[in-house]
């Protein structure tokens, strides 16, 4: 018989019976991958993770946490099967912090910035950078003596005041109605009107007076009518908005012919100081293309002429249409280029560039918020460009200028007015042109550099520096009582009266006996009558240095005279009140018991010795007393007479107290006269002196010794009890810009 031979195959499949057949492979496979299959309490329920898929023999429970363990093959799978790790508790809480938009204090565009790198406070309604972590303002005060330093004041409010009527080179109702408020003449307010210079004025009271801060004011004039632009200190805002409603009528009149728009939160504005200031901003700020700027041509012209900033008048305003900053930034930081220094002197007559008011149209402002594309298409776009990328968007910025140096020293510059939006970029510009920020600390610290007020901490004028007064008083007094009792100064002993505030209207009373303290409406009376406080400079002759609640004091006649004589070594020493009760109570004498001729003889004498025997108990009269029983029969007795001395001893003890421990007046509390307070104070920089900022009046100030240009006091600090000379001289100009 033949052999059939191997079976052939037949070289078709039939699908049903194949994917029936792989099916039940692929439960079988994932059947082994789940628990069910597994045995019983070996693992967890749900699927197999990569590690319980591994044999026993190669399980590590590092493998969990770590999936380089893991076989080359097993660890994308181990990457896919791991968990999420939590942040911490603490760390997650974070985020709730993080959120200011729903809260009534706001945030500045820069805030971010500036948390990471300095201490936030809360002020104004703003949350501000009060200190930097890593610096001092010594740091501060090199960068602007050499480069440049900037400021962000977008905490500042701005107010504007818009009006439809014509206006035909003549005196409109916006001038009518601030030449009442302001210190202003008619011509310098005219000077104003094309929009080219922001004045600074002092705002107050049309009928009592009262100071309101300073302010800076500037009237742009449009198609439609015209505009009144103020901007003030936040802490002044809301007294100046009641005053501007109350000046021009705008609660009364229903159809009112002025508006006032309350524009917080809608600029941002930087204060730039430093020699390298004008470089920075030519640096930051690159001009738009002729054809996009057609209207700005004699500003970019006028701008890109100026090579001097000194030359520049105070309160010159250069309206500039600029391209996206965040172009132009560079990759890492660079120092700009000083141009050399030269051209003609601009007067104010000269300076005429025609300001476009784009800034202060609410229109022009969307469109530029409009037209800035995101962070993220911006690197999108530079990812792509081959070359330098081409700005897209413009934005339109103000330059201000700050102040003459003779005045403002090292707080000379330029502000930059910007829409909101754009401060982050701007900011970031600055920052990438090496523009060291400063804190409200350094700008405190940059007004004591130039012996000037900082409003409104320092300004004893301003209608509301008793509620910034008492708010201070509370954060001082709670800091102390914060310290251990041990450490805490002596006040009442060192003889320093209100070591937490200044009290102007108790020593004004005791010093001039007037019932009202004229403080707030005799500033700006020139010349000073005797009964005004005058704002004083303070520079030390020698010795420590002054501090904020110092005290200023008056020499006696022999001291005068001595000072007359050119003396400046002079020094002096209060005594505390302990030392001088325990150096004026008069000395006990110390009892001396006579000496006995007759010790060291017997005396033969019995009979001294005797003592009388009660008989009553012998008799049975009475029961017997022991020494127990007869002490507790006394002790009522004692404790009475004990009482009674005790009593006539507290009250002779109350009435020599009281008489000692009478309350003296604010003047006299210590040994020499109290005439005035130091509101600041500290070390200079520049001198390496104590320099400080106070106030006077102006009567007691012409009663002391004067040498060369000033007059000569004691200042003496709360925590120390000597006194130091220093030379006060009077301030020429008390009102600074904000």
């Amino acid at each position: 018989m033949d052999d059939p031979g191997p079976s052939r195959r037949e070289p078709f499949i039939k699908v049903q019976s194949f994917l029936d057949n792989r099916l039940s492979q692929i439960a079988e496979l994932t059947s082994a991958s789940r628990n069910d299959s597994l045995v019983k309490n070996e693992v967890t329920r749900g699927p197999r993770t990569a590690l319980q898929r591994m044999p026993r023999h190669m399980r590590r429970r590092a493998m969990s946490y770590d999936s380089r363990r893991f076989p080359r093959l097993l660890r994308c799978q181990a990457l896919k099967t791991k968990k999420k790790i939590k942040s911490p508790r603490h760390l997650r809480r974070r985020y709730q912090l993080k959120i200011s938009r729903g809260k009534k204090i706001g945030w500045l565009e820069t805030h971010l910035w500036h948390a990471k790198r300095h201490e936030m406070c809360t002020k104004w309604g703003r949350v501000i950078a009060e200190k930097c972590y890593q610096r001092g303002f010594r740091s501060t005060f090199r960068a602007i003596e050499r480069f440049a330093a900037v400021h962000d004041i977008s905490y500042t409010q701005c107010f504007q005041l818009t009006t439809t009527s014509g206006w035909d080179g003549g005196p409109g109702p916006l001038i009518d109605g601030l030449l009442k408020i302001c210190r202003l003449r008619k011509e310098e307010l005219l000077e104003t009107i094309p929009g080219k210079f922001e004045a600074h004025t002092e705002l107050f009271h049309p009928v009592t007076r009262l100071s309101y801060g300073p302010a800076r004011i500037s009237i742009h004039r449009a198609d439609a009518g015209s505009s009144l632009v103020i901007w003030v200190h936040p802490a002044a805002a809301g007294y100046v908005k009641d005053l501007l409603n109350e000046t021009y009528n705008l609660e009364s009149s229903e159809k009112a012919e002025i508006q006032l728009h309350d524009l917080k939160g809608e600029f941002c504005r930087f204060r730039l100081f430093g020699p390298m200031a004008l470089a920075t901003l030519r640096a930051a700020f690159v001009l738009a293309n002729p054809a996009e700027a057609a209207k700005y041509g004699d500003n970019h012209a006028q701008w890109e002429a100026i090579t001097d900033s000194d030359r520049l008048a105070d309160g010159s305003i250069i309206s500039l249409l600029v391209q996206d900053v965040r172009v132009a930034i560079p990759a890492r930081r660079t120092s700009p280029i000083l141009q050399q220094q030269g051209g003609d002197e601009a007067s104010r007559d000269g300076f005429s560039a025609a300001v476009v008011p784009d800034v202060y149209d609410a229109d022009e402002r969307e469109k530029a918020r409009a037209a800035r594309i995101s962070d993220g298409q911006l690197n999108a776009d530079r990812g792509k460009a081959a070359r330098k990328l081409a700005a897209k968007s413009n934005m339109p910025v103000l330059i201000v200028r700050l102040g003459a140096a003779e005045r403002r020293g090292i707080l000379s510059g330029f502000d930059i007015i910007a829409p909101r939006g754009f401060a982050r970029d701007i900011w970031r510009a600055l920052q990438m042109r090496n523009c060291r920020s400063m804190s409200l600390r350094d700008y405190r610290a940059a007004h004591l550099e130039i012996q000037a007020p900082y409003f409104p901490e320092d300004r004893v004028d301003f209608v509301g520096y008793r509620d910034l007064a008492r708010e201070d008083t509370l954060r001082v007094e709670t800091r102390y009582h914060a310290r251990p009792p041990h450490e805490r100064s002596n006040f009442v002993d060192l003889g320093v009266p209100f070591p937490f505030c200044f009290e102007w209207e108790l020593l004004w009373k005791e010093l001039m006996g007037h019932q009202e303290c004229r403080v707030p409406r005799q500033f700006y009376v020139d010349p000073k009558p005797d009964d005004c406080l005058l704002p004083i400079r303070i520079v030390m002759l020698a010795g420590s240095l002054p501090e904020k609640f110092s005290l200023i004091c008056a020499p006696n006649i022999e001291e005068k005279r001595r000072i007359l004589q050119g003396d400046r070594s002079l020094t002096l020493e209060e005594v505390p009140r302990k030392k001088k009760k325990l150096a004026e109570a008069p000395e006990k004498p110390i009892p001396v018991r006579p000496k006995d001729p007759l010790s060291g003889f017997v005396e033969l004498d019995v009979t001294k010795k005797e003592q009388n025997a009660p008989i009553r108990p012998l008799f049975g009269l009475s029961r017997t007393l022991t020494k127990k029983n007869a002490s507790l029969l006394e002790l009522p007795k004692k404790a009475d007479a004990k009482r009674k001395v005790a009593k006539k001893g507290a009250a002779k003890k109350t009435e020599e107290e009281g008489k000692e421990d009478k309350p003296r007046p604010y003047h006299s509390t210590c040994s020499r006269t109290i005439i005035g307070r130091v509101v600041r104070g500290g070390r200079s920089q520049s001198t390496l002196s104590g320099v400080g900022y106070g106030y006077v009046p102006h009567k007691l100030f012409k009663q002391l010794p004067m040498m060369h240009d000033g007059a000569v006091a004691w200042i003496r600090t709360n925590n120390s009890v000597h006194y130091h000379l220093a030379k006060l001289t009077i301030d020429p100009a008390p009102h600074i810009d904000f």
